[in-house]
């Protein structure tokens, strides 16, 4: 009875091992110590090539901008799971970072994939919303020739006003704001302040930055405007298309309009260390000087 015992006891450690790694790795990719994961999971795949390894594995280096081992990975796993719209997505999305940090050769070989997966991941789920923002920034930076289309994007940006009318007056204000139609731009704008009383979370973060920034634009509620900024700084990360150095500037921005110099003066400092060149923030700094 023993004998058997200890034979179960260790034909199951593997397993206990493998959840115990999985849950290591997890542990320290919540915390954002890429470098660690990667170590601990690169050893993991080699004894177990589950797709949640492969999984976290790619989002991790996404994360470290290693867009070429996990445009690898992802290929894998929506080769396996087809019909996966977040994989596809992801797997569009890390191709077009690699296009936008690479040569011009190479981003426009990935063009094709790039609107492929991404399409996909769209059809598979009606109501993503990350993948139409996906789709808007394709149309709008691709040329017409490559698939680029204002059009579609507008449409992109529709879809997503029937999803989420928040997601939608933003995106309609970004694209109008590209089209050079300030007015339009700012009335979708102000569309969007409504909505932020009652919403809690939210699992896009960019929508943080967004919500702040309007209310420093506008001048409404300030409270909500600085924590959702704070939000945004903290969970900053690769995909967040936004530059933490602006967020700093909207901070400053944000406590000034609330009156608290000291903290204006602050955050307006750290503005421009990230960027002593930001023409926005060295007016902030005179304006705040003033008060």
């Amino acid at each position: 009875m023993r004998l058997v015992f200890l034979l179960i006891f260790l034909s199951a450690f593997p397993i206990f091992s493998q959840q115990s790694q999985m849950e290591r790795a997890s542990s320290l990719f919540a915390q954002k110590k890429y470098q660690q994961v990667k170590a601990i999971l690169q050893d993991e795949v080699k004894q177990n090539s589950s797709p949640e390894v492969k999984a976290l594995l790619a989002e991790t280096h996404g994360n470290l901008r290693e867009w070429d081992a996990a445009i690898a990975l992802y290929e894998d796993l929506v080769a396996l799971f087809p019909r996966d719209a977040e994989l596809q997505f992801k797997y569009g999305g890390v191709m077009a970072r690699k296009a936008e940090s690479g040569s011009r050769v190479k981003a426009l070989m990935l063009v094709g994939k790039i609107k492929k997966s991404f399409l996909k991941s769209a059809d598979l789920n009606p109501k993503h919303i990350d993948v139409r923002w996906g789709l808007i920034e394709f149309y709008t930076t691709v040329p017409a020739i490559l698939g680029g289309s204002t059009s579609k994007a507008f449409q992109c940006a529709r879809e997503l006003l029937k999803i989420s009318p928040l997601e939608g007056h933003f995106a309609l204000a970004y694209l109008y704001d590209l089209e050079d139609e300030p007015q339009k731009a700012q009335e979708n704008l102000r569309k969007t302040v409504p909505y932020f009383k009652n919403l809690q979370t939210v699992e896009r973060n960019q929508l943080n930055y967004l919500i702040g920034k309007v209310c420093g634009d506008f001048n409404v509620d300030l409270e909500n405007g600085i924590e959702r900024m704070k939000t945004y700084i903290q969970d900053y990360g690769v995909k967040d298309g936004v530059p933490v150095s602006k967020a700093y500037y909207q901070m400053a921005k944000l406590y000034r309009l609330k009156g608290d110099r000291p903290a204006a003066s602050i955050w307006i400092k750290k503005a421009l260390q990230s960027d002593s060149k930001s023409k926005l923030a060295l007016e902030e700094r005179k304006i705040i000087n003033m008060l």
